[in-house]
Formats: C-alpha cells, structure tokens, sequence
C-alpha cells in the first residue's frame, strides 16, 4: 500500500507563509463572502426561536391572543427551561449520544453537515429561548400592572420588577463585547444573578399561582393545580445536577512553557469531552478539551494555553488541586465518528481540544490532524507528542505518525496562510476528505473556512457560545 507524502516533503508557493502578528480576523473578500459569512447557523437558529416568540409577545401585549395572556407565565418558563437544556450537560451528552449512534456515517454527507452545524451552533438556541423568555418576563409583568393592585397582590408586582431587573442583567452581561472584554464579570453575573434570580422566579410563581383574584387571598393548594410549578421544579434540577459532581480532585501541573501548562487528574476518558476547572468552586470555572490513551488509562490532561488572568495564573502558579465536576461535557471532537474521513486543524495548545480522536482512533474513521504551533518537539515532544505516537504504533491500524499527523512549526516554517495551505494540503495528502474541523483562533478558523470554500468541504469550528 503506497503511503501519504510527508509534507515536509512538499514545497509550498512561498506567499504562504505569513507574518506572525496578523491575528485579528480579515473579512472576507467579497460582499457575498462577507454577508454569507455573518449569516451564520447560529444567527439563523437565534432569529428562529426569537422571530416566533416576538409574534406571540406582540398579539399577547395588543390582547389579540388569550391563549397567550392566560399562560404568558407558562411560556416565559418554557422559553428558560430550554435555553437551559440545550446548555445542560447531561442533555447534550444524551443528544450527541442519540446522534451518533443513529447516523454514524451512513446517511448523505449534507444530512450530517446539517447535524454538524445543528451541533455547533446549538448556542444560538440558547441565546435565543433566554432572551425570549426574559421578554416574556416582562410581559407578565406588563400584563400584571395592567391588571393593577385591585387585582394582583402588590407583592406579586414587587416581585415581578426584580425578577425582570435580574434577568434583564443576566441577559446585558452575556452580550458579546462584556462578555469578551469583562469575562469574569460575566460569570458572576450569569451564574450568581442567575441563581438570585431562580429564587426570585420561584417566589414570583407560589405567589402568582396561589393567588386568587375572586377571593384577594392566597390559597396554596392552587399551585398544584398549574404547570408553572413544575416547570419551575425542573428549570431547577436542569441547573443544579451537573453541580452535584463538583469536586475538589489533586492534580499534577507540568509547566511545558511560559504560556503552556499540562494539568493531570486521575482517570481515563472517553474522545470527545471537556471538562472544567476552576480554583474557587463558585468562581472562574474554565472548560477545557480532555484526553487520555484510553478509556481505561491512569490518567487524563488538559493542555492550558495562558491568555488570561486565571491560565496565567495557573502557569505562575501551579496548583497541587483544582475544582472539577466529574461528569464531563462533549463537544465538537465527539461526532468525528460520523464521517468516512475528515481533517483536523488545530493550532497552539488547542491541541487539547483536537487531542482525543487520535489517541482513541476509530478504525472505521480516517482522521489527519495538522497541528500548527511554535516549538512543537521542545514543548510537547516528552508529552503529548510523545502520546501520540505512541497510540498511532500500537492501535493495530499499521498507519505510521506521518500517516495521520502533519506537524508544522512555526518557529521553523513561518505562520502559514490557511486559506492557501488547506486547499494544498488537501492536493498533498489526497485523501478524500469529506469534512474539516477546525479549533484555532477567530482568524485561523476564518482562513481554514475560506480555504475549505474554495474546495466545497465543510468546515466546522468553534464560534462565539458555541
């Protein structure tokens, strides 16, 4: 069997290597380019849910529809229990679960680009039903001032204005420029004033759905009687279930480099997951991609690149234990399975998250990882490296490290351009590819997209709340 070149065997055109300081996303080239490029799944996903809730907030507050007036509490509360599940992890572990045992492979490509998409951008989802069912907080509420005190108790009107201001600044807190510029005050706020605020909504419902408009006094025996209850008890155990594994687990800190720390913990895992850390076990929690020889392995790592106050610090500072919840979610890596052959680009120390399907190959799935980074054997040649062709000698395929990996050093070779390298590597490797991950930063991930374009494969990678 003939085998893959080498590409340190293939010379690239030289306008491909490029300047190391262009980090920040270029747009694209076109008009076209740029307006199917901003049309995103996930802007698509978030107008879907939220175009649907406005019609009906809209009829609701002009009393055209009584069915939405009678229940506007109801559906303020399914619209948060499901932006809450499609971000549950053990939903989503579930969904992905489904997913790949039903369409591992065989249906057309297109149906699991769609599924891959579907996956991806479930965060427009989120983004979507919370911000739906914050609006129709506020309609309640409108709703119960327009009724006034004759009719609603003034508790359930006190009530209702601090839940709106709670949800409302959990709502101005995941906007994207706080949300990049100010990340731990997101957090807090997200997590803490969202806490706060599912209290306030618990007292809200016993309050509303106990009160008795004929008789002006509470009867508790009502709240049975309603589905706000129950929604209220499930929005409720979505939240706090994956809580109930945190742990404070000992972990070994191996500095590898300035900006690069390797965090072990007890354990093997399985491909695709991620997990998450954090010093305080209400504060700073970071996800991170998780990987391990096996399933059954002594171990699983992280690779931590720093960029901020809290990886920095984990650098600086290596920690002897770290907070983790134990039940691990899934991501992108999960659903490599689902394709005949595939090419994964990661850059830097997001080798973590790219790590897991080729230490735990599926035989029935050719994968090829290029790995872009600085100092790749100095950093990672005793470490991940190591790992890695250690698993690809041993996994009983007969395929060699150069087979399934393609390692490019930029201390050596130069920042590549990879809207010009993808589709030459796909001409190297001649493999036939039928989908492109990717995990690097905004402009790494928009030139692997561009280049991906040009060859008409589909490329995935993370977005913003994906």
């Amino acid at each position: 069997m003939e085998k893959n070149p080498k590409l340190s065997d293939y010379r690239f055109p030289p306008e491909i290597p490029v300047l190391a300081r262009e980090k920040r996303e270029r747009p694209a080239s076109t008009l076209g380019r740029r307006i199917n490029e901003w049309l995103s799944f996930y802007r698509m996903f978030f107008t879907f849910v939220f175009s649907l809730n406005a019609v009906g907030i809209g009829f609701t507050l002009a009393h055209k529809w009584e069915g939405g007036r009678q229940r506007v509490a109801t559906i303020a509360l399914g619209n948060i229990l499901a932006a809450l599940l499609v971000r549950n992890e053990i939903f989503l572990r579930s969904f992905y679960a489904i997913i790949l045992f039903f369409f591992k492979r065989w249906p057309p490509r297109w149906f699991r680009d769609s599924i891959a998409h579907l996956l991806l951008h479930v965060g427009g989802f989120h983004s979507g039903f919370a911000f739906s069912g914050t609006l129709w907080v506020i309609t309640a509420t409108i709703e119960f001032f327009r009724a006034g005190p004759s009719l609603i108790h003034h508790s359930i009107l006190a009530f209702s204005v601090i839940a709106c201001s709670l949800l409302v600044a959990v709502a101005i807190s995941a906007y994207p420029a706080i949300r990049n510029n100010y990340h731990n005050v997101f957090e807090n706020v997200h997590r803490l004033g969202g806490w706060t605020g599912l209290g306030i909504l618990w007292i809200l419902v016993c309050l509303a759905n106990s009160w008795s408009v004929t008789e002006h006094r509470f009867i508790a025996s009502n709240m049975a009687k309603t589905a706000d209850i129950y929604l209220s008890l499930v929005i409720t155990v979505s939240i706090f279930i994956g809580w109930t594994t945190l742990r404070k687990v000992p972990i070994k800190a191996e500095v590898l480099s300035p900006t690069v720390v390797l965090l072990r913990f007890q354990g093997g895992v399985g491909s695709g997951l991620f997990g998450r850390v954090a010093r305080h076990p209400l504060k700073e929690n970071h996800a991170f991609g998780i990987a391990s020889r096996s399933r059954s392995s002594n171990e699983h790592y992280m690779c931590v690149v720093g960029q901020g106050d809290f990886t920095l610090d984990l650098i600086a500072n290596p920690p002897t234990h770290l907070w983790t919840r134990q039940y691990k979610f899934v991501g992108l890596p999960y659903i490599c399975p689902m394709y005949h052959c595939g090419l994964y680009v990661v850059t830097g120390s997001a080798i973590g998250v790219g790590l897991s399907p080729f230490l735990q190959r599926d035989p029935k799935s050719k994968w090829h990882l290029l790995w872009i980074s600085s100092n790749l054997e100095k950093t990672y040649g005793t470490t991940v490296l190591k790992d890695l062709r250690e698993g690809i000698a041993t996994d009983g395929s007969g395929d060699t490290f150069e087979d399934v990996v393609t390692l490019w050093d930029t201390r050596i070779k130069g920042r590549p351009n990879l809207e010009k390298l993808i589709p030459e590597l796909f001409e190297t490797l001649n493999m036939p590819f039928e989908c492109v991950f990717a995990t690097s930063n905004p402009q790494g991930t928009a030139e692997i997209r561009r280049g991906c374009a040009k060859r008409g494969i589909a490329c995935f990678g993370p977005v913003w709340d994906s």
